[in-house]
């Protein structure tokens, strides 16, 4: 994670794998500060597509997906890990947000 800020690449899928072994080696501080930068990420981003008309988010379908999923795989890793209350917090905004592209036959939390 030194070598590979989340702050400065767009690959963020990438990144997930650590989030989980964080928890799985016990740094629980680690995990959550790394899946908080990662959700944060996927925020932003669907919020910038949710701006857009449709027409554009249409096009951007693939894209959407891509942070829908990537924001739902971080969700499972705090689920699955156990810290329920950071998820039970942040399934609220995933389905806020998921809720935008309702069209795209995306399913809740």
């Amino acid at each position: 994670m030194t070598n590979m800020p989340v702050d400065y690449h767009g690959f963020y899928f990438m990144t997930e794998p650590f989030a989980d072994g964080y928890y799985k080696t016990g740094n629980k501080k680690a995990a959550r500060e790394l899946t908080i930068k990662l959700m944060q990420k996927c925020k932003e981003n669907l919020i910038h597509y949710k701006s857009l008309p449709k027409v554009d988010q249409n096009a951007l379908y693939s894209d959407i997906y891509r942070e829908i999923e990537g924001y739902r795989r971080l969700l499972h890793i705090l689920k699955d890990n156990g810290d329920i209350e950071l998820y039970n917090s942040n399934k609220v905004d995933f389905n806020r947000l998921n809720q935008a592209f309702r069209r795209f036959e995306t399913e809740d939390e």
